[in-house]
This record gives structure tokens, C-alpha cells and sequence, in this order.
């Protein structure tokens, strides 16, 4: 992905949307050096500390240093350095079928299509070729018998014709294509149903696409955002002049360190937007009792490694505090502070003895990398249902005829 930004002059340097997530990290010391290399980043924060800039940062994410972000030789466009988010809108309805983190149901449409497949064999072998003569049938304890003149082939069939015992009485053929039917019927239902996973409503996450109208919507419509009240904490022993105080009666920051309350505030304080990671995404997708309540809008970032608790100013568009707010946290950045609550953090979690989580660079994952499947999804539910039709037709003309036979 490419980044571009207009100069004063009018010269194309940033060609985008205004609503830019910016992943910064905990090594200030380094930063001036590391910014050097990557001529994109240098030109950012020059920017942001000239406060001349075009360019405005709507929101700005921190996150511990890890050790990828070292690797200078590395291609900028390929690393998480910079992130465009955007709201997602209302899922289609191929989309509506489709749900990445249902592995279990993966696992049971895979095992549902093994099912149907064996069933489905079993009934073609039960079949004779249409020259051959009709195979001959006899009732045994209800059940339809095929004569068969192998020694292995008959002891399939009795072993299949006893555990039909009592299931139906009709031949054994229209007892396979019933069990390939309600094959055919689960599969269907697992298609339309354990897919079909709500996401929150009509609103789910999705990170690295460009689409400047629901950037620039998204920029108007949130107000309220979260801030970790330890890090806050330090800001506030930090922030002698009460710049952040100001900018938190302003853009109305919310600040909690419990996840399940940050959570629920979202349906009972009826927030416009809310940030989270990788891992609590995953797990607010998943969960049923979750509502959306008044929220416009949810946003998922990148995995912090160091999690508990991240930082996410979420500035409207066109608000005077917005060169405040950046001239604040390039302060906090040069200071140094944000590093300090990071080691603190980690030593803190130490001492309750928590499991540390280590420096490797989190996985990227992409929420929405099956949505290519969404429409080969949904044709394929069709045409198992249509084919179970044709299946329960088929039963139906055949009972029929037999009847037709009898008269």
C-alpha cells in the first residue's frame, strides 16, 4: 500500500484517506535514527512536530517495540507501520454465510461433506448397471436384503441392513437416498446457519482498505474513545500544563483498564466507536450476548503484544485540539514516558506472575481474507438445497409408483 501527501506548494506528497492510524513504538531513543532510514515516517513526523502539515492524524495507535520494527532493511509497505481502518459496512448476503473464526464450523461442514460423500458412494454401489437384471429384494425383520453373490460384499450389506433395523421399512436403495437427503439437509443447515454469525449487528472490522467516503464518515461520526488508565496516570504526572486534562474534556476519552467493562460499556454507555485488538475482536465476534446498543462504529487494530491495555485517540475531523493533541504526544514520545509505562507494564505482570507475552512481531491476520468465498458459498448452499429437492422429489415419485403398482 502507498501513501502520498499534498504540500502547501500543492506538490502530491499524500494522496489518501485523512483518517490514518499510526502505529508507533516504545524505543524513542532509536526513533530519530530509525525514521532516517524510512523517509515516509521521517516526513510524518516532521510534519506532526511543524503542525503546518496538510496532513491530519485523526487517530493515533501506540504499541510496545518489537523486535521487526528493528529491521531497517525491511520494505515499509509490507510492515504494520501505518494502518487505515475504516467502517465496515452492513454484510451482504453472501457475506452473512461466511464467519472466520468459526473454525469448530469448518470443522463441521468438513465432516458433514465426508458424511454425504461416504453416503452418497455406499448408495451408487448399492445400484446395478441398467442392462443387468433388477437385484432381488426380501423383507428380513423390516428391512430391504440384497442378494449379492460376494462373501464380502454380503457381509457390508448385512452389517449396513442392521443398523437400518427398525429405522424404516423400505428397501435398502430408498433407505441410502434417504440418509444422502438428510445429509444434503445438514449440510445446508450448516451453510445457512453457523456462518451466519451477526458480527455485532451489522458491523464488523476489517483493517488496510481505502475507501475515502467511509474514512471520511467514520471521521465525523466518532466522538468518544477509550484511554488505559495507567498510562493515563502517566500522562497526567507528565502533563504539567493540563493539555491532556483540556483534551479529555473535549473529545470525551473514557478510560478503563478491565476489558469486559470496556466491552459492555460499549451497549450500555452507547459509545460512537471503539478500538480493540486482534484477540478481544475475536472474541466479542464469537460471543452471543453481546449487543451493539448505541455504537456507530467498531474498529479492530493490530494484536498489542504487550496487552493490558492500549491507547487510541480518535480526534473528529476538523477539531481545534487536533495540533494540540499531536504536539502532546510527540512530547510524551521525546520523553520517553511511553516506554517507561511499557516496561512497567510487563514488570508489573511479572510480579503477579502472568505470563509475559514475548517481543516477536504479532501476526497479521485478515479478518475478512475469505470474503472472496462469500458468493461460491452461498451458490454452493443453493445447490445443496436444490439438490435435496430433487433428492425428496425423487422419494415422493418413486412412493408414488409404487403405490400406482399396488392399485
Amino acid at each position: 500500500m502507498r501513501f502520498y501527501w499534498y504540500s502547501k506548494e500543492g506538490t502530491k506528497i499524500y494522496d489518501g484517506p485523512d483518517f490514518l492510524l499510526l502505529q508507533l513504538f516504545q524505543h524513542c531513543s532509536n526513533r530519530r535514527l530509525l525514521f532516517k532510514r524510512e523517509k515516509f515516517l521521517s516526513r510524518v513526523i516532521e510534519n506532526i512536530r511543524n503542525k503546518s502539515a496538510d496532513v491530519s492524524f485523526n487517530a493515533l495507535y501506540f504499541t510496545r517495540d518489537n523486535h521487526a520494527f528493528a529491521d531497517y532493511t525491511a520494505s515499509l509497505l509490507q510492515q504494520p507501520y501505518c494502518v487505515v481502518v475504516r467502517q465496515a459496512p452492513a454484510p451482504s448476503f453472501g457475506a452473512s454465510l461466511l464467519r472466520p473464526y468459526q473454525r469448530e464450523a469448518w470443522a463441521a461442514m468438513g465432516v458433514t461433506l465426508l458424511v454425504m460423500a461416504a453416503a452418497w458412494r455406499v448408495a451408487q454401489r448399492w445400484r446395478r448397471p441398467a442392462e443387468s437384471l433388477p437385484p432381488k429384494a426380501s423383507v428380513h425383520d423390516g428391512v430391504g436384503v440384497i442378494e449379492c453373490d460376494s462373501t464380502w460384499g454380503r457381509a457390508v450389506l448385512d452389517a449396513v441392513q442392521t443398523s437400518l433395523t427398525g429405522i424404516c421399512s423400505r428397501p435398502a436403495r430408498t433407505s441410502a437416498q434417504r440418509l444422502v437427503l438428510a445429509a444434503m439437509l445438514l449440510f445446508a443447515t450448516v451453510l445457512g446457519h453457523a456462518y451466519s454469525g451477526q458480527l455485532l449487528g451489522c458491523l464488523a472490522a476489517t483493517s488496510r482498505p481505502t475507501d475515502p467516503l467511509s474514512l471520511a464518515e467514520a471521521s465525523r461520526l466518532l466522538r468518544s474513545v477509550y484511554i488505559s488508565s495507567s498510562l493515563r496516570d502517566v500522562f497526567e504526572h507528565y502533563d504539567q500544563a493540563g493539555i491532556l486534562r483540556d483534551l479529555i474534556g473535549k473529545l470525551k476519552i473514557k478510560s478503563s483498564d478491565d476489558k469486559n467493562e470496556r466491552i459492555n460499556s460499549i451497549a450500555t454507555q452507547g459509545l460512537d466507536g471503539y478500538f480493540m485488538t486482534e484477540q478481544r475482536y475475536e472474541a466479542v465476534a464469537r460471543s452471543k450476548n453481546l449487543t451493539t446498543g448505541g455504537a456507530r462504529a467498531l474498529y479492530r487494530v493490530p494484536e498489542c503484544v504487550h496487552c493490558p491495555g492500549h491507547l487510541a485517540f480518535v480526534v473528529p475531523k476538523g477539531s481545534p485540539s487536533r495540533e494540540s493533541l499531536n504536539s502532546f504526544v510527540l512530547r510524551v514520545l521525546q520523553a520517553g514516558l511511553y516506554a517507561q509505562w511499557t516496561r512497567a507494564q510487563r514488570h508489573r505482570m511479572e510480579a503477579n506472575g502472568l505470563t509475559v507475552p514475548g517481543t516477536a512481531s504479532p501476526k497479521q491476520t485478515k479478518a475478512l481474507a475469505l470474503a472472496q468465498l462469500a458468493w461460491p458459498l452461498a451458490l454452493l448452499q443453493a445447490g445443496v438445497y436444490g439438490a435435496g429437492a430433487a433428492c425428496l422429489f425423487e422419494l415422493l415419485l418413486e412412493r408414488c409408483r409404487r403405490r400406482c403398482r399396488q392399485c
